[in-house]
């Protein structure tokens, strides 16, 4: 039977936060990944309203220049052991892996420094089989963190050693300039020092980009597995020390189908994660697409609206166009402001004089909201089609 789980985790920034976000709290309609909607209601965690205010206040406490603000690890439960855990537990399966999720995510702030913002476990995705069309569900569930650090917290890591001129300044290498020049030790290898970095009020993850077994992805998996064990689940991928000894031609066949089915099983998890990065992709741009139809929507209804004279309805409706820019995604921003430039140049002539006022103030207002993004872009015209 499988048991093994897998962890994979993604991180957004601010704009991206917004499709993910949506999609974890299940506000999205006709979200893609959903294969029967009547499971939706089984799904759990913790309520999408705390998890709003865990992330504004995370936003607040998060330093400015910080350019990934969400961590999404998706935590894949095999189908097989997730029924043995109903099955064994019919009337607290759902109360047993809740307060082991909430207890490993505790120790992944303790380890890695990131705030916890809550989880969801959705039980209404899966796969559909190409030939016969069943689906086989995917349980799994989305453990979310914030960029930075509300704790008294301190990652011990082991740096090498920088040369450093007369100055202090640390010394590159003049072949290689994107490289350092570390000090060596007495065999020709790089020195290491320990250092403590205290996280509170820092974005931790510029600290765990490395990878390999000592990894923070490695460590999410470790503690993962810790606290799932209890309920029958192992680790995805172990790693075993071998040992040099004789092995009969019966135990020898064994041992490599024990190697080859491990094989598959990884193979498979990484084919999953795959798979849940296309469909996290379709959903982020059908995401954006719905806000960005929203404000169409609304400027053409206040462009309707000056060319009828309707000058009682000018201020709501202005405003209504407005709010609906100012959500439109940062990246698009610019593209809808040219669009909407074009729409104002070909509308100016069936527009009453005396309603351009309000046309400009559209715009203005816009530009306004444009500015506010955290790297503007040059507007360009003629971008898409209203």
């Amino acid at each position: 039977m499988k048991n093994k789980i897998g962890v994979r985790t993604e991180y957004f920034t601010k704009s991206q936060a917004k499709g993910i976000r949506a999609h974890v709290k299940r506000e999205l309609q006709n979200d893609v990944n959903v294969v029967d909607e009547r499971l939706t209601k089984h799904n759990f965690g913790i309520k999408s309203e705390a998890m709003d205010r865990n992330y504004e206040l995370a936003l607040k406490l998060m330093p400015q220049s910080v350019k990934n603000s969400l961590i999404d690890s998706v935590l894949v439960l095999p189908l097989e052991q997730f029924k043995e855990v109903q099955k064994e537990h019919p009337k607290e399966w759902k109360k047993k892996l809740h307060e082991s999720i909430i207890s490993m995510m505790k120790e992944m702030e303790a380890e890695l420094g990131f705030m916890p913002i809550g989880y969801k476990m959705h039980l209404d995705e899966g796969t559909p089989d190409p030939e016969t069309g069943e689906v086989k569900l995917n349980p799994h569930a989305h453990l979310q963190f914030a960029n930075v650090c509300a704790k008294d917290i301190t990652l011990t890591k082991t740096k090498k050693v920088t040369l450093k001129d007369e100055n202090g300044k640390a010394l590159k290498d003049p072949k290689k300039p994107n490289k350092y020049l570390y000090e060596l030790d007495e065999d020709g290898k790089p020195k290491t020092e320990v250092i403590d970095i205290p996280l509170k009020g820092r974005a931790p993850l510029s600290l765990h980009q490395t990878r390999g077994k000592d990894s923070a992805w490695a460590k999410q998996q470790d503690i993962a597995a810790k606290h799932l064990q209890h309920l029958g689940f192992e680790r995805g991928v172990s790693k075993e020390l071998t040992k040099a000894v004789h092995l009969s031609k019966t135990q020898h066949v064994k041992r490599e189908l024990r190697n080859s089915e491990q094989k598959i099983e990884s193979q498979e998890i990484i084919i999953k994660e795959q798979e849940r990065r296309i469909r996290d992709l379709k959903l982020s741009m059908m995401f954006e697409k719905e806000k960005v139809d929203s404000f169409l929507h609304e400027r053409e209804e206040f462009f309707a609206a000056l060319i009828e004279g309707r000058s009682n309805d000018f201020g709501s409706l202005l405003t209504a166009a407005v709010k609906k820019y100012e959500d439109v995604p940062d990246e698009l921003k610019a593209q809808t402001l040219g669009n909407t430039m074009d729409r104002a140049d070909e509308l100016e002539g069936a527009i009453a004089f005396e309603s351009t006022p309000e046309l400009e103030l559209l715009i203005k207002k816009m530009e306004a909201s444009y500015n506010k993004t955290d790297s503007p872009q040059p507007i360009k015209r003629n971008t898409f089609k209203p």
